[in-house]
């Protein structure tokens, strides 16, 4: 075997063998060895070298309420816990909710970070000024048929709680890149679930052509305007560089992005399902190169 062999190889191909063999669970051991903290699966250890350690033992109401007396958890308390979860700049009017884009990224980096802080000090001891990427997906819908609720807007017939549009960005991937390789420090686990999901814009609009456009303008404009998020964790300051890719969306969304009127067309090239198999005609059209940022249409995906 190479002496050069990257951990990560080591453990792909480990984790590849015990998925064959049936052994899923001493597969996602192996990935957690290099992805979760060193204390959580030093924990891990001891509870498979002691299996009694993890006896579950049910605290007494008693037993239960100790802590909260003794340090004093009241709702206070509580809430001031819940309230480091919130971004700053929160706007909130009668018919909009909006959090900057560079306040919400940054303050899920910091989080991110302090949960995350085990991981990062173990690849980076003596290192300082860290540049790390951090990918994000996002995007925008809108959605109608919500039950109307006796709410007076100050402008009836303009406002209905009965349409929304929403703009949201999830963050997947938080790595560094450099002449060694991509080393990962944490990849979401739900990347296809609302649970690391973080608001953008939430408007109680009707999901009209030109409000669609508006909405993505005024994203993609904060976008191109984001500056790295500086961290530092235990003297050592990290610089996470946002990477946000515009793919969340569905296929009404992007053919309006894009301009495209019909719906079976492809939004890149805009041929119709009988011009796919006309090669000729698709070598002469003219592809615009913004509407591939959006992902390629699955009626390109089988040729």
């Amino acid at each position: 075997m190479p002496t050069n062999t990257s951990p990560e190889l080591l453990c792909s191909a480990t984790q590849t063998s015990l998925t064959k063999n049936g052994k899923r669970r001493a597969a996602q051991v192996v990935v957690l060895s290099l992805t979760t903290s060193p204390p959580i699966f030093k924990r891990m250890k001891q509870i498979h070298d002691n299996p009694s350690c993890c006896t579950a033992k049910p605290y007494s109401p008693e037993e239960a309420m100790a802590p909260v007396i003794d340090t004093d958890l009241g709702k206070r308390i509580i809430f001031t816990y819940k309230k480091q979860c919130y971004p700053s700049n929160i706007k909130i009017s009668e018919t909009e909710v909006q959090i900057p884009v560079q306040d919400i990224l940054n303050h899920a980096i910091q989080r991110l970070a302090y949960v995350q802080q085990d991981v990062l000090l173990l690849h980076h001891d003596h290192a300082s000024n860290i540049p790390i990427q951090v990918t994000y997906k996002w995007g925008l819908d809108g959605s109608g048929g919500h039950s109307i609720y006796k709410q007076c807007f100050a402008n009836n017939s303009m406002y209905a709680d009965t349409n929304i549009i929403l703009c949201a960005i999830v963050p997947l991937q938080m790595c560094e890149v450099n002449a060694k390789g991509k080393q990962i420090f944490w990849q979401n686990p739900y990347p296809s679930s609302s649970r690391y999901s973080l608001i953008i814009r939430l408007q109680i609009q009707k999901e009209a052509k030109e409000a669609v456009k508006l909405h993505y303008q005024a994203t993609e404009e904060e976008i191109l305007r984001l500056y790295p998020t500086q961290v530092t964790l235990a003297d050592k300051c990290y610089t996470f560089q946002h990477l946000p890719v515009c793919t969340m969306m569905d296929g009404k969304t992007c053919n309006v992005l894009t301009d495209t009127s019909s719906s079976p067309a492809c939004n890149v090239c805009k041929a119709t399902p009988k011009q796919l198999n006309n090669l000729d005609l698709l070598l002469k059209k003219q592809y615009s190169t913004t509407s591939s940022n959006f992902g390629i249409s699955i009626l390109h995906s089988s040729l």
